[in-house]
C-alpha cells in the first residue's frame, strides 16, 4: 500500500540517520508522493521571544515515540539536533544529560501518530495506483517538561503534521512543500521545539529573570 511504504521509508529515514532516499517516496505503478508540513506554525518574531537574562545549566532528557511507544532508533537520531535546538534557543546556560545538584531538568518528548485516515487512504492509493490521489500524514506532538530548582514542573506542548501527497488530490490550505521527509522531520523538531521553549520561559514559575523581549526602539533624531 502506498501509504505504508511512505510510511517505512519515514521509519527508515530516522533510524539511519540519512537523507539518501528520503526526498521522493516511490508508490505502486510508479507515482511518487510529495512532502508538506503545516505551515500554521511559524518562526518566532523577535518581539515574541522571551528574554532570558540569567540562563542555568539543565539536564536533558528526549524520546521519540511512535503512537506513544518508545522508538529507540527515531530518540537516537533525534537526540542531538533536539539538543542543538535547546542550545541555540538561549533556554540553558549549558545541557547535558546527567543528574544536576539543584535538580533543573527539562525533558523533550515527541509522539509520532499516523492520522486515523491514513489506512484507508493508502489503500485507495495503492489500489488505483496514485491516480485518485490521496492525502495522508502524521500528526506530531511535542511535550516540553521542565522542573525548575525547587518549584513545580511547567509543561508545554506543540503539535505539528506532516503530509503525504499522492497523485491528483486537492490539498488543504495551510501547508507549505518541502524537498523530503528528512527535511520536514528537522523542521518540526526545530519550530515545535523552540515553541515549547518559548513558552516555559515566559512561564511565571521559570524564574532566572525571563521576561517579554522589547523591541530596540529607533534612535531620536539629533536636534538640528
Amino acid at each position: 500500500m502506498a501509504y505504508f511504504e511512505t510510511r517505512r521509508r519515514v521509519s527508515r529515514a530516522l533510524a539511519r540517520y540519512t537523507t539518501a532516499g528520503a526526498a521522493a517516496v516511490a508508490l505502486t505503478g510508479g507515482a511518487t508522493a510529495a512532502i508538506y508540513v503545516d505551515a500554521k506554525l511559524t518562526e518566532l518574531k523577535p518581539e515574541e521571544r522571551v528574554a532570558i537574562a540569567n540562563p542555568q545549566p539543565v539536564q536533558l532528557l528526549t524520546e521519540f515515540q511512535t503512537s506513544g511507544a518508545t522508538n529507540a532508533k527515531a530518540t537516537k537520531y533525534a537526540a542531538p539536533i533536539i539538543a542543538e535546538e535547546v542550545k541555540n534557543s538561549g533556554f540553558a546556560s549549558a545541557v547535558g544529560d546527567a543528574p544536576l545538584p539543584n535538580g533543573a531538568r527539562l525533558s523533550i518528548v515527541i509522539n509520532d501518530t499516523p492520522n486515523k485516515n491514513n489506512k484507508g487512504n493508502g489503500f485507495a492509493a495503492g489500489f488505483t495506483f496514485g491516480l485518485a490521489g490521496v492525502v495522508a500524514g502524521d500528526d506530531y506532538e511535542t511535550t516540553a517538561t521542565y522542573t525548575p530548582p525547587g518549584g513545580a514542573p511547567i509543561v508545554k506542548v506543540e503539535h505539528y503534521r506532516i503530509i503525504f501527497k499522492f497523485g491528483n488530490k486537492e490539498l488543504p490550505p495551510d501547508i507549505i512543500k518541502v524537498k523530503g521527509i528528512t527535511e520536514a522531520s528537522k523542521l518540526m523538531i526545530h519550530l515545535t521545539v523552540t515553541h515549547t521553549l518559548n513558552a516555559i520561559a515566559g512561564d511565571p514559575g521559570f524564574g532566572h529573570g525571563a521576561a517579554p523581549a522589547q523591541p530596540v526602539p529607533a534612535p531620536t533624531p539629533a536636534a538640528s
